[in-house]
């Protein structure tokens, strides 16, 4: 292990450790599944690789764990250690099978926390075998649950560490007009760290300072949804428009003439997520406009 990893390793420890001993605030980090390239090693198939992230989120109590709009990825490795014929009447596979779990950042190049248990199965097939062991996994087993809490752990001491130095980057990226690398540093900065007042003013200023490129970028979107019939999405798109911008009134020509071509219920509808969105603070329309953004 190089000094950096080294350094890294024990600034990780550390921060774990003083969070357990002297108590976690509540927090809810969520994670993404990195599916990867499968190339069938050992007969290890994407279907292994969809039936272990299944396992995995059937078996964590939290709803929200999962999503896609995450920094943090849960990166599985499945591995086929050992692979035997048994039986005399009916040859059977027996096999051995590594799974392994790391939470990690991948933009940033850091592994959180890191899971691994070895299995043995038995069934007709090498494929069918993989999949029993998979099955088998203990989810119960207090290293499997450790393993999300103290990657939770681990992810909020990072950010408490840190947080001036995103606050920072933010600002430099905001000056810069780079707001969709300032969105990026500063949407999963948890709640209860010490910079979030910083983070919400910060997401707050990004909302205002695009507010007529979104609104742009929103109606032309709409345009092409309805060029294309899907009015449904069109209104979805309007409904992301900002009253106070230069081309809402392009937007409500639009809207008057999609009013011809929609059914009275997808009116309403719209009339009804238009007003609880138009309720919505700043920095929770910023958080949907986002990922719509180009």
């Amino acid at each position: 292990m190089n000094r950096n990893k080294l350094i890294f390793s024990l600034f990780l420890f550390f921060s774990l450790f003083s969070v357990l001993t002297f108590g976690q605030e509540s927090t809810s980090i969520a994670y993404w599944y990195k599916m990867p390239d499968v190339t069938s090693k050992n007969e290890v198939s994407k279907a292994h690789y969809q039936q272990l992230e299944q396992k995995i989120k059937s078996s964590y109590s939290k709803t929200n764990i999962f999503t896609t709009q995450s920094p943090f990825a849960i990166v599985p490795n499945i591995e086929v250690i050992d692979a035997k014929n048994a039986g005399e009447v009916q040859t059977v596979k027996v096999v051995k099978v590594a799974v392994s779990l790391s939470i990690e950042d991948l933009g940033n190049q850091i592994q959180f926390n890191q899971f691994e248990t070895i299995v043995l199965a038995t069934d007709n097939t090498l494929s069918l075998a993989i999949s029993k062991a998979i099955s088998q996994i203990k989810t119960s087993d207090p290293k499997f649950k450790r393993f999300f809490t103290e990657a939770e752990a681990t992810v909020l001491a990072f950010y408490k560490d840190n947080c001036a130095k995103l606050i920072k980057s933010a600002k430099t990226n905001i000056e810069r007009k780079e707001y969709n690398k300032a969105y990026a540093m500063l949407m999963y900065v948890p709640e209860n760290t010490k910079c979030f007042d910083e983070v919400e003013r910060l997401m707050t200023r990004i909302y205002v300072d695009t507010k007529e490129q979104n609104c742009q970028e929103m109606l032309y979107k709409a345009q092409i949804e309805k060029a294309e019939e899907n009015y449904t999405q069109s209104l979805y798109f309007l409904n992301l428009i900002d009253p106070n911008t230069t081309c809402y009134a392009d937007a409500t020509k639009l809207l008057k003439a999609l009013g011809a071509l929609i059914k009275i219920e997808s009116k309403k509808d719209f009339e009804m997520k238009k007003l609880e969105y138009e309720k919505k603070t700043e920095l929770e329309k910023i958080k949907i406009l986002a990922p719509q953004a180009e």
